[in-house]
């Protein structure tokens, strides 16, 4: 009884564990491809070092506004919609056997993932760059690419679906089509069929000596 109620939690933990997985997965790597986002293009569009609170701000955010706002808008883009479905998808592929990583078939719908990686970056910013954000920019760019991110990446990986399935049917109606185009032969019947091929071979049947007398 013991046993079975403590492989039951363990199934349980195990059950809750791979549906936390690729949120556990995703989320540091989308942070990591925003920081190097936001790194590069602030030495390049505002010549500025990185600061880790630069992912979280909202007030120097705009394509209008300075080059340090340039820059902040220009990361946010690049990271949800260029960078962020590739994490997606691979967060949502990432499978986790006997202690070794590999990808395979994707288990999990990358938009919930966007979904949580949203919820935290809104909730760090809160915290973290107070007071609430008044940047009509900031909401015009970063809600619609937080909810584009999930969708590109559920396309990208619906494509290679789409494409075997083409291919297949592709190649059945070309089957299909040399089965119908193949000629049929007609078969000849079974009676009469020795005497007919005497006669069109040229040679004809030999009379028998009682019948000549």
């Amino acid at each position: 009884m013991i046993e079975s109620t403590a492989r039951a939690r363990l199934q349980e933990a195990r059950s809750s564990l791979a549906a936390v997985q690729p949120v556990l997965i995703g989320l540091p790597l989308f942070y990591a491809v925003y920081a190097g986002a936001s790194m590069m293009l602030g030495r390049v569009l505002a010549d500025r070092p990185f600061a880790a609170l630069d992912l979280f701000e909202h007030d120097e955010f705009g394509p209008f506004r300075s080059q340090r706002a340039l820059a902040g808008w220009a990361a946010a883009l690049v990271s949800y919609l260029l960078l962020g479905p590739l994490v997606l998808c691979a967060a949502a592929s990432v499978q986790c056997r006997g202690g070794c990583v590999r990808l395979g078939a994707p288990r999990h719908d990358p938009l919930d993932v966007a979904h949580a990686i949203a919820s935290v970056q809104l909730l760090l910013t809160l915290l973290l760059k107070p007071p609430f954000p008044e940047n009509v920019a900031w909401w015009l760019t970063v809600l619609p690419c937080m909810l584009a991110m999930g969708h590109v990446a559920r396309w990208l990986l619906l494509v290679p679906r789409r494409q075997g399935r083409g291919g297949g049917g592709g190649g059945g109606g070309g089957a299909a089509g040399t089965r119908r185009a193949a000629p049929q032969t007609p078969r000849t019947p079974r009676s009469g069929g020795k005497a007919s091929s005497q006669w069109s071979s040229g040679s004809a049947p030999r009379a028998r000596r009682g019948d000549l007398l």
